[in-house]
């Protein structure tokens, strides 16, 4: 989509290749005096290569007859015919909030903002399976934390055995009930961030005393993967359509240490697989009909790659793949990286691609700020483009306070009061006109709109466009375009849809909120506003 930028950094690679290695040469040598060990060091060089590669295999691609200097106007072309990924839907996870929203007076509004027509429509419910760090007495996690969960699995003190108690979490079970009411949801994803404390070598749900330590207890294998199928089994039992498990979320993050902030547990390489190998057999022993969802790591790195070659030649893992499920974390406008994931996701066809977390990390601009709503969507229109998943899910729905930008809705901390963010609108923008059953299609521009050369702190802006463009055929025919504009005001030609009479607009910006701005005869050119989201519905 964005191939024009190749013939700038093939003009350029040498400037570039040396300013990464200089910053790479730094890197190393705190790496050594830190005391690294080899395995990481591997991962680094690893990392830096793919990196590198990535630079060297867009660089080389040019496009010919390329606007450079005037950007205020862009003519667009959509082709119908060149389908790509069919879209399975857009979710959000329920990590921590709906323990607290569930209780609250303000459930069902929360409910139906999120999952509802009227709200965003999101059809795909990630259910946190807790791991009990709020009914654990030694547990380093604040009981009064939202982030500290409650388990099913409970300590009863008669029979000194660890029981279900089906009664348990009951608010989040609410928030559920309530999610399903609305009728969008049609698939219940339940992951977990850690087996539950018990099973755990520390005794705690929130990673080993050191970090980078396997946290779950040799013996105990068996015994997670029985207890996360049971819960499986009783969800579906209920009526909820389970259609992939994630007992494992970003198995490679150091977790624990000093300070803990959350539930999480590290797995190596080789004890991972042996886990997932442990699923594979008893979900087959007892013949759920279930998938898993593999792997969750938390961002795009070696391990992104090297777990996909090695589950796509895993007869028995393959066997049991529901998704492949990835992060998103810190390659915001990372254009190489995440285009160099894609095209390895094409050689490895047959899987479903889950884009199962994001949200902005570090947080830069306060939530109600319309720059917060124009990376989510500058976020999700590269990854659907580039990377090419069929699934995409933001992280935390409900978020406690300003501190971090991942909700949708930020919330006080019993959930009394709440607003909307402006990601909130950017995730709309997606998640109310592109359906299930529709195709990301062929969508280019003639101009390459890249930030320049100002300076900037960080190396991912060298990579940034002022605009990102997602174009969709669904199923009943619309075409469907998604334009950010983090730029000046620009008028857009589209060129290649016919047959279609009229147009629709919804414009988001600092001032308007998913806005209809033009409801009428069809138009071949039309104006987004300067720093604005802006979906054009063709029929």
């Amino acid at each position: 989509m964005y191939l024009a930028y190749g013939d700038f950094f093939a003009q350029n690679f040498c400037v570039h290749s040396l300013y990464f290695l200089l910053t790479f040469y730094i890197s190393f040598a705190k790496l050594v005096i830190g005391g690294i060990h080899m395995e990481k060091l591997r991962k680094t060089l690893y990392d830096v290569l793919i990196f590198i590669v990535s630079l060297c295999i867009t660089g080389s691609i040019s496009v010919s007859n390329v606007k450079t200097k005037d950007t205020s106007h862009i003519n667009l072309t959509v082709d119908e015919t060149a389908r790509q990924q069919e879209i399975l839907g857009w979710g959000t996870a329920g990590a921590w909030w709906p323990q607290v929203a569930g209780a609250s007076d303000n459930a069902e509004e929360i409910a139906k903002l999120l999952f509802s027509k009227d709200g965003l429509g999101l059809n795909i419910y990630r259910f946190n399976v807790g791991s009990g760090s709020k009914q654990n007495p030694n547990s380093r996690l604040d009981p009064d934390s939202w982030k500290s969960t409650v388990s099913f699995l409970v300590y009863n003190e008669k029979t000194g055995k660890y029981e279900y108690d089906w009664s348990q979490d009951a608010a989040s079970m609410k928030m559920l009930d309530l999610a399903m009411s609305y009728g969008c949801v049609d698939s219940v994803v339940l992951f977990s961030n850690s087996p539950h404390f018990s099973m755990t070598i520390t005794g705690q749900a929130s990673g080993g005393f050191k970090k980078h330590q396997n946290n779950l207890k040799p013996e105990c294998y068996q015994e997670y993967v029985d207890y996360f199928l049971d819960i499986t089994e009783h969800f579906i039992e209920l009526g909820y359509p389970i259609k992939y498990i994630s007992p494992v979320n970003e198995p490679q993050v150091s977790w624990g240490g000093d300070d803990v902030y959350q539930e999480g547990c590290h797995y190596d390489t080789e004890e991972l697989f042996k886990l997932y190998r442990l699923f594979a057999k008893s979900i087959k022993a007892r013949g759920l009909n279930v998938k898993m969802s593999i792997c969750e790591v938390s961002k795009i790195t070696s391990k992104t790659f090297d777990y996909l070659t090695y589950i796509y030649n895993d007869p028995e893992l393959r066997e049991v793949l529901g998704t492949y499920a990835y992060h998103a974390y810190w390659s915001d406008y990372n254009y190489y990286l995440k285009t160099l994931w894609g095209n390895s996701a094409k050689k490895h066809p047959g899987i479903i691609y889950d884009m199962s977390e994001w949200c902005e990390l570090p947080t830069r601009f306060k939530n109600q700020d319309i720059r917060n709503a124009l990376r989510m969507g500058q976020v999700i229109a590269m990854d659907m483009t580039l990377s090419h998943p069929s699934m995409w899910s933001s992280w935390v729905a409900v978020s406690e306070g300003d501190d971090y930008g991942d909700g949708l809705i930020i919330a006080n901390h019993d959930c009394s009061e709440f607003r909307l963010a402006r990601r909130y609108y950017a995730t709309a923008h997606f998640s109310k006109f592109v359906p299930v059953g529709s195709h990301l299609i062929s969508c280019t521009k003639d101009v390459n709109d890249r930030y320049g050369t100002r300076k900037k702190k960080k190396l991912e802006c060298f990579f940034a466009f002022r605009s990102n463009i997602a174009a969709y055929l669904t199923p009943e025919g619309k075409v469907v375009v998604v334009i950010v504009n983090n730029d000046k005001e620009r008028t857009i030609t589209f060129n290649g849809i016919d047959g279609r009479d009229s147009l629709k607009l919804y414009t988001t910006d600092s001032k308007r909120s998913l806005e209809l701005t033009y409801d009428g005869d069809y138009r071949q050119t039309v104006t987004v506003p300067a720093y604005s989201i802006t979906t054009a519905i063709f029929e």
